[in-house]
């Protein structure tokens, strides 16, 4: 028998990310060619994950982009496709969730509406025994993970309104 960690389960949101910097310059251009020729950084810690949305998915579905978005720098970890965002080296498509106090102090920013995101399906999830939470450390442990867990869709609901959490 196992006790779920309700609210820890909840879809992720993703959705477009740079550099303020590669937003300036992918403004003004012509949205069927924004971003053509920049670098589509590509997160592939997702592609287990059936319910992963990538850049193909996200051009054939938004467009702004009419040639090869399977293309780019690929990266196991998500730290490390950061980095290569940090500076100014392409766009990703990830999780609000990871970057929303960097959204908010302006060092990243959304490219387009937060509405042009997607869900996914790998989200966290943990689940408890019974048994596990006769020890008083499991308990805290679940009670510390369900207020980071509504810490972090009350921090996304302040960011992007309902549009991120009302999946």
């Amino acid at each position: 028998l196992r006790v779920r960690a309700r609210g820890v389960a909840d879809d992720a949101r993703g959705s477009v990310v740079c550099s303020p910097e590669n937003t300036r310059r992918i403004s003004g251009r012509p949205e069927a060619e924004i971003l053509e020729g920049f670098p589509l950084l590509h997160l592939d810690c997702y592609t287990d994950d059936g319910g992963a949305f990538g850049w193909p998915d996200w051009i054939n579905r938004y467009g702004y982009r009419k040639t090869a978005p399977g293309r780019g720098i690929r990266y196991k970890k998500v730290l490390h496709a950061l980095e290569a965002v940090y500076a100014n080296a392409g766009l990703i498509l990830g999780g609000l969730a990871l970057v929303t106090p960097q959204l908010k102090d302006g060092r990243l920013s959304l490219p387009f509406p937060v509405e042009q995101g997607a869900w996914s399906g790998s989200a966290y999830r943990s689940s408890f025994r019974e048994s596990s939470l006769r020890r008083n450390q499991i308990r805290q442990f679940r009670s510390w993970l369900l207020t980071a867990a509504g810490t972090t869709r009350k921090r996304l609901r302040e960011f992007t309104g309902d549009a991120a959490t009302a999946h």
